[in-house]
């Protein structure tokens, strides 16, 4: 019982991440909204997502990346903005760290907790790394209740 609530107490550390499929075209810096619009007319006629990119390290496709992969690669707000896309057509503009870029929303798969069962071992591990942490504290805390710090005075002709 005690396992199993230390489990749901810290489920954000045992569950798997959602994930996101997406394809992404970095469009070129200033690109104005009729200019948008033209690439994305493009993109819905089927034009190649990598022949459309600005010069860009950037993968034009993007498979079950972690959500939270998504916004260190691509910068804050990113991966909520592309998960809340509708699937299968070419949205945007969605801005980045990079820039501004049309995206299409593959694929996306909802954050799991498995079973305690599946990650009791890494689960005890965690609580009982927990526990001496706890106990170390209290012990150290224990140690120096009889001892009072007195700190000097300092003047301020003293102070460098």
């Amino acid at each position: 019982a005690t396992l199993e609530a230390y489990y749901r107490a810290n489920a954000a550390r045992f569950g798997q991440d959602a994930a996101l499929s997406f394809a992404q075209v970095l469009l070129p810096a200033n690109t104005g909204p009729a200019e948008v619009q033209a690439v994305k007319a493009k993109l819905e006629q089927g034009a190649d997502p990598a022949g459309l990119n600005a010069s860009s390290l950037l993968p034009p496709k993007v498979e079950a990346m972690a959500a939270p992969a998504v916004e260190r690669v691509f910068g804050q707000g990113f991966g909520g903005e592309v998960a809340a896309l509708p699937l299968a057509r070419w949205s945007g503009p969605v801005h980045s760290g990079f820039g501004t870029h049309l995206v299409r929303l593959e694929g996306r798969q909802e954050g799991i907790l498995p079973p305690l069962e599946k990650v009791r071992a890494r689960v005890l591990a965690d609580w009982r790394a927990d526990q001496a942490r706890k106990m170390r504290k209290a012990h150290i805390a224990n140690l120096l209740r009889p001892y009072t710090l007195e700190l000097p005075e300092i003047s301020d002709a003293a102070r460098p």
